[in-house]
């Protein structure tokens, strides 16, 4: 199941693995760069058979965080049902109640219920800047993160110990977010950064935090406009990559976004790191930023990271079935 964490990407066109290859002593589909897959370096997820009954269904009740008429309330539900569905908890009962919406699935685990309720919105959007960040710890010093950025050394004496240290800024911060980008706070972010990302403009430049750590480091991060919306994703799937050994989410862009994606990879392989990184937006935080070393055609994308098969197969249907409005995962009872 995709939990709240880093989830690293590799997207690329499926026209074999001399398209692209990663920095030295990398493998060209290491997670963190846009890597280009053969046809067979992935098999099609085996349709499931659905979740086994305990008897007694497993509930949640999704509050939206803003006022919604009727009509949006349904439209939510309808996707929640359809989510449902791809998720393999096929005999889920979506309804509207006083405080929202509940889901009633047999055999749901709570993991499967938290992602059943994600946003799903999905952007991408360049690298502008970006800076890392980690809990000072007495006697010890953060480490590089897959930048090979380090923290700034600092005082790790009593006075502190446990308070929010950040390293220096690769990129350049424009001058309208800097403010809001040096008062991010990725060890401890709050709803309201999250809620700014989903709400902000796609022609906006945006101050983003990354999902959770890697190896005890936060990146916050200054993003430029949406390059590829998530509109243009044609279709999602999960499946399994033999190449890299895990599962994965496996995207389809539409001709417009086929378009789009060659075109800002084409521009971003020019730059120098950060500035080279194209960032995936899901749900209001960056899931990752892989670098891009030369131009990616052919309309495929796929998403690796840490996923074991339900993991992607709930991404998959998030994205499939399209996005719905903040909702706070209010209640819930997992069977015993």
């Amino acid at each position: 199941m995709r939990k709240s964490r880093s989830i690293p990407f590799a997207v690329g066109a499926a026209v074999g693995l001399s398209l692209l290859t990663g920095c030295a002593g990398q493998s060209p589909a290491r997670p963190g760069t846009w890597a280009a897959t053969g046809p067979s370096a992935h098999a099609p997820a085996q349709p499931t058979a659905g979740h086994a009954s305990s008897g007694l269904p497993s509930v949640a009740v999704y509050a939206p965080q803003q006022p919604l008429t009727q009509a949006q309330l349904q439209a939510a539900a309808q996707v929640l049902r359809e989510r449902a569905a791809g998720m393999g908890l096929r005999s889920a009962q979506v309804t509207l109640v006083p405080q929202g919406i509940q889901v009633s699935a047999p055999g749901a685990t709570r993991d499967e219920l938290v992602a059943l309720g994600q946003t799903g919105s999905l952007a991408f959007r360049p690298v502008l800047a970006e800076a890392q960040m980690a809990t000072s710890v007495t006697g010890a010093s953060p480490s590089p993160s897959g930048t090979g950025q380090a923290l700034a050394q600092t005082a790790t004496g009593p006075t502190t110990s446990g308070r929010t240290v950040t390293g220096q800024t690769g990129g350049m911060v424009p001058a309208d977010l800097q403010t809001a980008f040096d008062a991010l706070d990725c060890v401890h972010p709050s709803s309201s950064d999250v809620a700014a990302v989903e709400v902000a403009s796609p022609a906006a430049q945006i101050v983003a935090c990354d999902t959770a750590a890697v190896n005890g480091i936060h990146t916050k991060y200054a993003l430029g406009p949406v390059a590829v919306p998530g509109a243009d994703v044609a279709s999602a799937k999960a499946s399994y990559s033999t190449q890299i050994g895990e599962w994965q989410v496996d995207l389809s862009f539409n001709s417009a976004g086929t378009s789009a994606f060659a075109n800002v990879t084409a521009q971003l392989a020019a730059n120098q790191s950060p500035t080279n990184e194209f960032a995936i937006v899901l749900s209001g935080t960056v899931q990752s930023s892989p670098y891009v070393s030369t131009a990616i055609p052919g309309g495929q994308a796929q998403i690796t990271g840490s996923f074991d098969q339900a993991g992607a197969t709930a991404l998959a249907a998030e994205l499939t079935h399209g996005s719905i409005p903040p909702l706070t995962l209010e209640q819930t009872m997992i069977p015993g």
